[in-house]
């Protein structure tokens, strides 16, 4: 009697990538219909997405929501989950490069004296009556406040 072997083929590190990018994906639109869907008015999934298809591409869903949940969801909700997604990548970016600047795996901000010159610059902020270009003086401040700590 003759045995079959049977060979199993290891899977290769873009197998592993791909499945890896499309399981990140899928918890990040997964993600975003959380964050889009919680609040003090409830939007079921099935509506954020019905509204969100309806403003990409006009009339490929049948409106059954009203102007104010649409306006909830497409003024107020998506724009914030999507700035928070782009904060999370820009920190996540930040947090990478600190680390291979530095070859620490555990560099943090305090470890250049970010964290104080930020926070030198949000005081610095606070306490003047400055505003510059008609904007909130906290969101210039911090700048100058980290370049001042090199």
């Amino acid at each position: 009697m003759s045995e079959t072997k049977v060979h199993l083929r290891p899977h290769s590190a873009r197998t592993w990538f791909s499945s890896f990018v499309l399981l990140a994906a899928a918890l990040l639109l997964v993600s975003l219909s959380l964050a889009v869907s919680v609040g003090a008015v409830p939007v079921p999934w099935a509506r954020f997405w019905g509204v969100l298809l309806n403003k990409v591409s006009p009339e490929t869903v049948e409106q059954t929501w009203s102007q104010g949940r649409e306006a909830i969801v497409w003024n107020i909700r998506f724009p914030r989950a999507i700035l928070a997604m782009m904060v999370g990548a820009g920190l996540a970016l930040v947090g990478a490069s600190l680390q291979a600047v530095t070859r620490n795996p555990l560099a943090d901000p305090h470890l250049l004296g970010i964290s104080s010159g930020g926070a030198f610059g949000a005081i610095l902020a606070c306490s003047t009556p400055v505003s510059f270009w008609g904007c909130s003086r906290c969101l210039f401040w911090p700048l100058p406040g980290r370049l001042v700590r090199r």
